[in-house]
């Protein structure tokens, strides 16, 4: 798309217009180069025609006006540098969230060999087939009957790699890269979390030395929600049921857990774990339970945590629409005073009358948006997986 702005030269609206240019170029190499979307968002709230209307009808030399546009620009220029999670949220993107996000990718982020090692031990359970080829890190694959059936998975994958760096060297059609996104992947990490979680697939057997940890593993996932649907945030809570209980395990009964390799003959039970299975049902029951009380008792905390930052969503939200109703307010004073000496300020008057309302129904809307995130609901425990202690 190609848009063209047409100016009249030697006219007022061109000067200002020309003027308006030069700034924009100015903000644009201040903030890294040739951004648009933070441009738009910069200059979302600077109704330049009013301002080239008001220039022309107080009879204000070009300099004037170019210093009005310079200072509107300059304050939503500001707010954009100093409250960024404020305008980040208009645009539905909430920083603090995202930040949070980042947070904990950076803590459990996935390296190219990470993806690589669970591919390849999938596909030594389920028959899948990884050759080496001429080329240095990449492979010819042929994927498991399991996900074959899967849409966008073929029988062969000729040239594939899990290196980042590999991959950009190649055409996509010359050297496919295995990694998040990619359909060989996904429908792997998919076969993985659909099985029957209860021993028919998604589950292991571990024999450990801790007669304390003997029992059946179930992992929940508990999500917070807000009233719009969006996850708040997201735990996995651990719940082991035995001859004791219930009860959630620490972190580094976990670990001693994770790290133990899965016993040799998980396919041919003991007659121990055949009556721990009987019971599944039962116990997996009495873990839910616990799981939907554990999640209801952190919902206050949760809730509480929620209230703080749309509080101070709020706030800011405030200290940014306040000052702007009221300078509008001034204008419209200002305008009337000078009508009642006879000048011709109908427009001005309009336009003040209109940006007041347009900020005023703005920030109603934010307020109610942002009080409507303060509820918060917690979903059903989903049973993710389960392990046999024994």
């Amino acid at each position: 798309v190609k848009v063209h702005n047409l100016l009249v030269k030697n006219t007022r609206e061109g000067q200002i217009l020309m003027r308006l240019q030069e700034k924009i170029k100015t903000i644009e190499k201040s903030l890294g180069g040739e951004i648009p979307d933070v441009l738009g968002q910069v200059l979302s709230n600077v109704d330049l025609e009013d301002l080239i209307m008001e220039s022309l009808l107080e009879g204000e030399n070009i300099q004037a006006t170019d210093d009005s546009i310079e200072e509107a620009i300059e304050e939503r220029r500001k707010m954009l540098e100093e409250a960024q999670d404020l305008l980040m949220d208009l645009k539905e993107f909430d920083l603090e969230d995202a930040l949070e996000a980042l947070e904990k990718s950076e803590e459990i982020a996935f390296a190219n060999e990470d993806i690589e090692e669970f591919v390849r031990a999938f596909f030594e359970r389920y028959d899948g087939k990884i050759e080496n080829t001429r080329y240095k890190e990449q492979y010819r694959i042929y994927p498991p009957s399991v996900v074959q059936e899967e849409n966008n998975v073929p029988k062969k994958i000729e040239r594939a790699t899990f290196d980042k760096d590999i991959a950009k060297k190649h055409d996509p059609d010359d050297c496919k890269f295995i990694a998040f996104g990619h359909p060989l992947l996904e429908n792997i990490i998919d076969y993985c979390t659909a099985r029957d979680a209860h021993f028919g697939g998604s589950s292991a057997i571990k024999s450990l030395e801790d007669e304390n940890l003997k029992g059946i593993l179930f992992n929940y996932q508990i999500t917070y929600i807000d009233a719009s649907g969006a996850k708040i945030s997201e735990k996995i809570l651990p719940i082991l049921v035995n001859d004791e209980g219930c009860k959630t395990l620490e972190r580094e009964d976990l670990e001693q857990i994770l790290f133990l390799e899965e016993e040799s003959n998980s396919t041919n039970p003991t007659e121990k774990v055949r009556e721990m299975v009987k019971q599944s049902d039962d116990l997996e029951s009495k873990a839910r339970e616990t799981a939907e009380n554990i999640s209801e008792d952190k919902l206050a905390d949760v809730k509480e945590t929620r209230i703080n930052r749309i509080e101070v969503k709020i706030e800011e939200a405030e200290k940014y629409f306040k000052p702007k109703i009221k300078q509008e307010k001034q204008r419209i004073k200002s305008f009337k005073k000078r009508m009642k000496k006879g000048e011709d300020m109908e427009i001005a008057i309009r336009s003040a009358k209109r940006r007041k309302k347009d900020l005023e129904k703005e920030f109603e809307e934010r307020k109610k948006h942002l009080e409507s995130r303060k509820k918060v609901y917690v979903e059903a425990p989903k049973l993710l997986n389960c392990s046999l202690l024994t």
